[in-house]
């Protein structure tokens, strides 16, 4: 499930266009992923299983899963739904007060850079 909320910007997507690379964000770009636990490359069809087996667990607890660009941040953020009670989200992961603070300390890192260059 995919879709986007009205508070913040965000970029639809869907789990047939993201690759993820653990201790990295997903990106829409990338055709394959680096594991850093085995050393090999995650393919494409790998990464989609993955997140189809994701929301068919989510779902046998009447749970969804939406997936997020955070532009302010440069991440993706998943929110996890309840299906039972018109899709109200219940959990974000990570939450929004992650996302506010990495948005205000790229934003400070960006001017430091401004001021010493």
């Amino acid at each position: 499930m995919v879709s986007s909320s009205s508070s913040l910007p965000v970029q639809n997507v869907n789990s047939n266009s993201l690759s993820f690379s653990p201790g990295e964000h997903f990106s829409s770009s990338k055709k394959q992923s680096f594991s850093k636990e085995n050393d090999t490359l995650l393919d494409k069809d790998t990464i989609q299983k993955a997140l189809k087996k994701a929301e068919d667990v989510a779902k046998a607890f009447d749970r969804g899963l939406r997936f997020e660009f955070r532009e302010e941040a440069g991440f993706y953020q998943v929110e996890v739904l309840d299906l039972a009670d018109n899709d109200k989200v219940i959990r974000k992961i990570p939450p929004d007060s992650v996302v506010h603070f990495v948005s205000h300390v790229q934003e400070m890192f960006g001017a430091l850079l401004d001021v010493n260059a």
